[in-house]
């Protein structure tokens, strides 16, 4: 008893101690950014829940619904995060490697139970499904504690053992059916093997136990839920999926087979099945027939299960690993015990030794080509697939609101992103789409209803309704292209066209405007524009985008020649009335002269020649091209010196500037003479209007006399081109009348746009009327 309890607690630390180091291990990979698709089914479920919508009334799911109340309630506690989610998971795997752990001391021994617990931790899958939010592992964890519970019958039963049995394998199927086929050896290690001392009926009473505690676990969870809506979700869909997609138990076999044998040599799998015969045979030679026809019983029904699954998936393979470890590790444990007994052992047990021997070695090379599967699986952070969900992900939160809602066939893009989506919409899986359940009349009712601000086409879900794409190519815009069918789709609400020049071609494509958030661009920095081109008509040709960076002389620094969206939707492929928003990158050279410039939009056909555009009216545009009506502006290296003004001001002029003071040379007016106005203006906010200074002189009756208009610094510093806290010195000449009479007169300044619209003057909390700033009177 005492070597009991010292190999039982040495177990358990050491199994602390690997389970921290296993956490340590893990840490990484909870923190990455790529993703399984079901993750994001998950975790956008139970966010939902914590929002106060209903499950299965509301939030479509077709599965089970006790883990994603588990994963809800985590997000109660603690803010929605794919870290949580996965923590949660990590945890449950943990319960379930000390479940298996307990199972291999029921049928073997400490050490033996230690070395599962090890080669379990070890293994690639084991590792994936432990840091992704998926609900396959956790159902076995908890199978794997129903299985424990089973075993302590033997071989004092206790009804708390049947019930403990009972209890978890409710849980389980609750989080997955996938553990169904267990409750073969469930029942039999409930009802067939217990010493019993009052006949048949003390085993039934164990049986109902256990059937009655799953039972009335199983129902009283359920019954909290609209059992219809659960009913149509969960079991029509299972039913409807299964028949579309089919079943061939040669196709599972040989899936089962690749997945025991997918790496080179077989090294991550053969050795263990290697040690799986060892173990079962040393089962039979040793008489234990009663293990030996528990660990049958559990293989049988859980290959069974698997071979006559549909559609059978790589996640619901690792339902076999628990027997496996178990009986591999009974082969491990025989191979210890008959070391030292070798020479006096028959030719049958060396045989068995021998086999067992070639299975650890096989596993201990096996183990470094598990690290490099493992490896692998981590690169994918790096993937190019991972960049373009970085990509999607970093455009939703820039481009939509953070209540805005969004439709997507992955979800984890908008639970990434903050973005709300429609909770009917929560699954929109394959096996939906396949089972009749997502059709493509409901998808577009429920986008007239929601108003998405995006959709995206990401994982080859929602295109299998092509009606839903043709209706969203209608009205929305193309934003964004990933690969032949990953697509973002904004909604016109949501697309500014600040800038609009029509311009149309004999083609077929439409040149609606632009779009230019920043005018002003440092050298050698990068001017983003949109370009926005609409289908008007059938399009043959696949045209190329050329954009031009152009000085006043029409000569040529900068240009920029692309596909649509990055050559994955030609122009040819465009669907009449959809527009088109390209995206473009324009580089800027650093030998640039600084000022404003223009820009060239126009399109190539296949054989570089230019396609003739017209405007408006019908006149063709010189050289084929728009010249955009945004004028970026070079940055300047440096701006004048200046000084604190002789006059100060203080005026606000909107919200873009404030006119902090200025100079005169002289406060006398003399006819003929020029009269020298310095102001200094200080930026507050960057503006895309291109707005004129003006100085302007008055009689005392409020009659203009005499004034200068112009681009900050004759043209040089437009505003378009400033930066907060610039503060730019802007020289003003007036020629004074030669007939000037005696008098008094008035001295004011302002800014207007381009039609006129002069921008409105503020002293503090007082607008000036006129939208004028009085700098001073002066005489003569």
């Amino acid at each position: 008893m005492r070597e009991e309890k010292r190999q039982r607690g040495l177990f358990w630390g050491l199994f602390g101690l690997f389970a921290l180091a296993f956490l340590a291990w893990e840490w990484q990979s909870l923190q990455t950014f790529s993703w399984e698709y079901d993750e994001g089914l998950n975790l956008a479920k139970a966010k939902l829940l914590t929002e106060g919508y209903s499950l299965y009334r509301q939030v479509w799911s077709d599965q089970l619904p006790l883990f994603t109340l588990l994963l809800a309630g985590a997000f109660k506690f603690c803010s929605p995060s794919v870290f949580l989610g996965r923590l949660l998971v990590l945890g449950l795997a943990l319960l379930g490697a000390g479940g298996l752990g307990l199972i291999i001391r029921k049928m073997s021994s400490w050490p033996a139970a230690l070395w599962g617990v090890v080669v379990l931790f070890l293994l690639p899958h084991f590792q994936e499904l432990s840091s992704r939010v998926l609900i396959g592992l956790p159902a076995i964890s908890l199978a794997n504690v129903a299985l424990f519970f089973s075993l302590c019958q033997w071989p004092n039963p206790r009804l708390r053992n049947a019930l403990g049995a009972g209890v978890a394998f409710a849980i389980s199927l609750l989080i997955k059916p996938l553990t169904a086929p267990l409750i073969v050896p469930l029942g039999g290690a409930v009802f067939l093997w217990p010493k019993v001392r009052k006949g048949p009926w003390e085993r039934l009473r164990y049986l109902l136990t256990f059937l009655l505690a799953t039972g009335g676990v199983c129902v009283g969870v359920l019954m909290w839920f609209h059992l219809p809506s659960l009913w149509d979700q969960v079991g029509r869909t299972l039913f409807h999926a299964r028949e579309a997609s089919g079943f061939s138990f040669r196709e599972n076999l040989n899936i089962l087979v690749r997945y025991l044998f997918r790496d080179k040599w077989g090294l991550s799998y053969g050795a263990l099945l290697l040690l799986a015969v060892a173990g079962g045979a040393a089962l039979l030679r040793g008489r234990r027939w009663r293990e030996a026809a528990y660990l049958g019983l559990w293989f049988a029904s859980v290959v069974g299960a698997l071979l006559w699954h549909s559609p059978l998936r790589r996640h619901e393979l690792f339902l076999l690993y628990p027997p496996l470890m178990v009986a591999s590790a009974i082969g491990f444990d025989w191979m210890l015990q008959s070391a030292s007994r070798l020479k006096r052992s028959s030719w049958r047990d060396r045989g068995l030794f021998w086999v067992a021997i070639g299975g650890v070695l096989w596993l201990i090379l096996g183990v470094p080509q598990w690290l490099c599967v493992v490896e692998r699986q981590r690169t994918w952070e790096d993937s190019s697939e991972t960049r373009a969900r970085y990509e999607a992900v970093e455009f939703l939160r820039h481009r939509t609101r953070v209540q805005g809602m969004v439709i997507t066939d992955d979800p984890m893009l908008a639970f990434k992103a903050g973005r709300r989506i429609p909770p009917w919409l929560a699954v929109p899986s394959a096996r939906r789409i396949e089972a009749g359940k997502l059709t493509a009349e409901e998808l577009i009712r429920l986008a007239e209803r929601v108003h998405p601000e995006a959709i995206l086409f990401w994982e080859e879900r929602l295109t299998r309704l092509p009606e839903f794409v043709r209706w969203v190519r209608q009205r929305y815009v193309a934003v964004r292209a990933y690969e032949d069918a990953r697509w973002i789709y904004l909604s016109k609400e949501r697309v500014s066209i600040s800038f609009p020049q029509p311009a149309f071609s004999p083609k077929g494509v439409v040149f609606l405007g632009s779009e230019i958030e920043h005018l002003g661009v440092d050298r050698g920095g990068t001017l983003e524009i949109s370009l926005f081109w609409q289908a008007r008509g059938r399009i043959r040709d696949d045209y190329t985008l050329f954009v031009h960076l152009l000085d006043k002389e029409g000569h040529r620094w900068a240009q920029s020649d692309l596909r649509p969206l990055d050559g994955w939707y030609p122009s040819s492929r465009w669907t009449v009335g959809e527009t088109i928003a390209q995206e473009v990158h324009l580089r800027v050279p650093s030998v640039i002269p600084e000022g404003e410039k223009l820009l060239a939009v126009g399109l190539y056909d296949a054989r570089k020649h230019r396609v003739p555009l017209y405007d408006g009216k019908g006149a063709r545009l010189a050289g084929d091209q728009v010249i955009l009506s945004a004028h970026p502006v070079v940055h300047w290296d440096s701006l004048p010196s200046f000084s604190v003004p002789m006059y100060m001001v203080g005026a606000f002029l909107g919200e873009k500037v404030v006119l902090w003071g200025y100079e005169l040379d002289s406060r006398r007016l003399v006819p003929g003479a020029v009269l020298e106005v310095r102001l200094l203006w200080r930026c507050l906010q960057e503006t895309r209007t291109s707005y004129t200074g003006f100085v302007h002189l008055l009689s005392p009756e409020g009659r203009l006399l005499a004034q200068d208009d112009h681009v900050p610094g004759n043209g040089k510093y437009p505003t378009t081109g400033w930066l907060p806290g610039d503060v730019i010195v802007d020289v003003y000449r007036i020629s004074l009348p030669k007939n000037l009479k005696e008098g008094t007169y008035i001295l004011t300044a302002g800014m207007y746009g381009p039609f006129g619209e002069r921008l409105p003057v503020y002293k503090g909390t007082w607008v000036v009327p006129e939208r004028r700033i009085l700098l001073a009177t002066l005489t003569y």
